[in-house]
């Protein structure tokens, strides 16, 4: 197909007009909200960044691969003012009390003597292992894993911190342990039919032996704790989209929504998230997105949320290398201002680290050294919603907007569309259409949808 480069200019945040709008909205309905959304708690910490974000306007445009199509544009959106002076970054205080590793606690293990090229590859940094490292490690899941209901518990090796000669800690997994847990991209993405288990015949239809003792009626089975996928002892649900194709990373812009989060026990959460993949088995990961979960932020609001992996080892959120830039937008910021807006958000791999882009701006990057400058190219693209509970079944909490999209109701589910994979060196996302569905585990609860070129719908009520 020819590439056909007519970018979609609500992305651009320079236009006299959008900067129009976002002067009218701020001085608007929207103001009271900004200006709680300010208040919330956070430290402003000297930036400790070293590389030099891409050269280019925050976040490769979203491009149509084709002509005589017709893709979704953005809606509103704002931009709310900088958090910090310049100079200084944002960090969430309650990171800060439970001792989770942040950029400024990084130590390089380049000598203070040493110049550092402008744009160099970040180098590896230290960390003091410390109690509470990841202590904010709550669960996390991606649809490419296994249900391990043995026991109720996935054999997930369990991040640890451990010092490596001076080198950013990493997890070293067993051989082959992580392997076995995890889907075949054509598996997890074949639209598969639901339909209901065949019933087996009951045994008073069998023709009873003769002299046989009288059957005593068994015990009705115990109801169903999850109909999704079970790891780590929670259950998870998805509504998602994936492109396997070999990238520089991807984007997308997706609704913020407030769906209702109902946490009868456990840790948990409801969540939209873009998850960029590469490795021989898909495992080294950085995922991008906000989340709701009252366990985790102390709130029933969205938080914007940074995690990665590594060999399909779950690190922790907000933090464990991350290195904020931004002094706007910063990972576990309450963003309910941003409710009913769209958003575009991704990662571009760029001279060593992955690069996060969020809503026109470079939020910050995981440097390439966590996994030991081997994940340079994405192989797999996921954007999807995920609810984790233990609430039994129904889940109860909403995924999205809590609205399923039926075809009835389509338009106000919720919005992930310009699903799109990077190119550095042309610095576009291309708008494929090429992403797969996967078929729902519990469809009456949560379902995705078709909306459009490059544009999903997703979402449920979970009862």
């Amino acid at each position: 197909m020819i590439c056909v480069r007519h970018s979609l200019r609500v992305f651009s945040l320079g236009s006299r007009a959008l900067l129009a709008s976002l002067l009218l909205l701020i001085s608007g309905a929207f103001a009271p909200a900004i200006s709680q959304q300010i208040r919330q708690p956070f430290n402003c910490i000297v930036r400790t960044a070293k590389a030099v974000p891409p050269p280019h306007p925050a976040a490769p445009p979203p491009t149509l691969v084709t002509n005589n199509v017709a893709a979704a544009t953005r809606g509103r959106t704002l931009t709310p003012k900088p958090l910090c002076p310049a100079g200084k970054v944002p960090v969430p205080r309650e990171n800060v009390r439970r001792n989770v590793p942040q950029a400024a606690e990084l130590r390089e293990s380049v000598p203070q003597n040493t110049p550092q090229a402008p744009g160099a590859r970040e180098s590896a940094p230290r960390i003091t292992p410390q109690a509470g490292a990841i202590g904010n490690v709550s669960v996390k899941g991606n649809p490419l894993l296994r249900s391990q209901p043995s026991g109720g518990q996935l054999q997930l090796i369990q991040p640890q911190l451990q010092p490596t000669g001076g080198q950013l800690p990493l997890v070293q997994p067993k051989t082959g342990a992580a392997r076995t847990h995890v889907l075949r991209f054509q598996d997890a993405y074949s639209r598969r039919v639901n339909t209901p288990p065949r019933a087996l015949n009951p045994p008073a239809l069998n023709a009873p032996a003769l002299n046989a003792p009288p059957r005593v009626p068994s015990a009705p089975p115990a109801p169903p704790q999850c109909l999704g996928k079970i790891y780590n002892g929670t259950c998870y649900y998805y509504g998602s989209a994936g492109l396997a194709r070999i990238s520089d990373g991807g984007g997308m812009t997706f609704s913020v929504n407030h769906p209702t989060y109902i946490n009868r026990g456990g840790s948990g959460h409801t969540l939209n998230e873009i998850s960029i993949q590469g490795g021989a088995n898909r495992g080294n990961i950085v995922e991008l997105g906000w989340t709701i979960s009252t366990d985790q932020n102390r709130d029933a609001d969205p938080h914007i949320f940074v995690f990665h992996w590594i060999n399909w080892n779950p690190t922790c959120y907000n933090a464990c290398g991350w290195v904020q830039v931004s002094n706007t937008y910063y990972p576990g910021q309450n963003i309910a201002a941003l409710k009913g807006h769209e958003v575009y958000i991704g990662y571009v791999f760029h001279r060593g680290n992955w690069w996060a882009w969020f809503n026109g701006q470079w939020l910050g990057y995981f440097p390439g050294t966590l996994w030991r400058n081997k994940f340079t190219k994405s192989n797999v693209i996921q954007w999807f919603g995920e609810v984790a509970t233990h609430n039994g079944v129904p889940p109860q909490s909403q995924m999205g907007e809590g609205i399923l999209p039926i075809q009835a109701q389509i338009s106000s589910a919720a919005h992930m569309f310009t699903l799109c994979d990077v190119s550095a060196k042309a610095w576009v996302c291309s708008i494929r259409n090429q992403q797969k569905l996967a078929a729902p585990d519990a469809p009456s609860f949560y379902d995705i949808r078709q909306a459009g070129y490059g544009d999903t719908r997703y979402g449920g009520p979970g009862k």
